[in-house]
């Protein structure tokens, strides 16, 4: 079990980005909505509205992003990959797609990608001495930046949370992780302490395809 405070290192980074977070993923799927709506046959393409949602996002991030200590990376020509990264903190965001239908606990599988593997196994959080102020881990600490939405009685509502995994998962087992907390409306943080996952009604993104979420698997 790693330190508390290492945890509460990454969510006292992560907080401080925390309202732009949350409003990049809203702005990202109500355009993405609206655009696919408007198109005379969208309903034909369930995967087009996720892509979009990630476009919009990332490129609300590259606009909001100034003067915050996060740089935007990743290679967009991959299906938009999107990983927001703090070099001051040793923190990074990979932006991914969570589905609670498919996967338990909702954290997506890493799949048999090798770089996306890598990317998933990553090491327990740290033990580390913060009582010198310690303000940034010894190595980057790279957490997924899980989007979901849905449906409910009519309303829209959008769900954002952080997790760190420590393994690449199998298909129809959760995916172990030793953080995770949920990014609110107004900006602030929730840790979630037993890490489960809820199941969910109406999602607008209920038949996303698996090889559209690995679309970051090149890093």
């Amino acid at each position: 079990m790693s330190d508390p405070r290492v945890r509460e290192l990454i969510e006292s980074n992560v907080g401080q980005f925390a309202l732009p977070l949350y409003e990049g993923v809203t702005t990202g799927v109500a355009a993405a909505e609206a655009w696919v709506s408007g198109m005379a046959h969208g309903q034909d393409y369930p995967w087009l509205l996720s892509l979009a949602a990630r476009a919009h996002m990332r490129d609300y991030w590259l606009d909001s992003i100034a003067g915050t200590g996060w740089t935007i990376e990743g290679r967009p020509e991959l299906m938009g990959q999107t990983i927001l990264v703090n070099r001051d903190h040793n923190v990074a965001l990979r932006l991914i797609k969570e589905n609670k239908r498919i996967h338990p606990g909702g954290v997506p599988v890493a799949g048999s990608n090798e770089t996306r593997r890598r990317a998933w196994q990553q090491p327990p959080l740290p033990d580390i001495d913060l009582t010198d102020g310690v303000a940034a881990l010894p190595d980057v600490a790279e957490c997924l930046l899980l989007w979901d939405c849905a449906r409910e009685a009519g309303s829209l509502t959008v769900g954002v949370r952080v997790v760190h995994t420590i393994g690449a998962g199998r298909y129809g087992q959760r995916v172990p992780i030793d953080l995770s907390f949920v990014v609110r409306p107004e900006g602030t943080l929730y840790e979630e302490l037993g890490f489960a996952g809820d199941s969910q009604d109406d999602s607008l993104f209920p038949n996303i395809d698996e090889k559209e979420n690995v679309g970051d698997s090149a890093g």
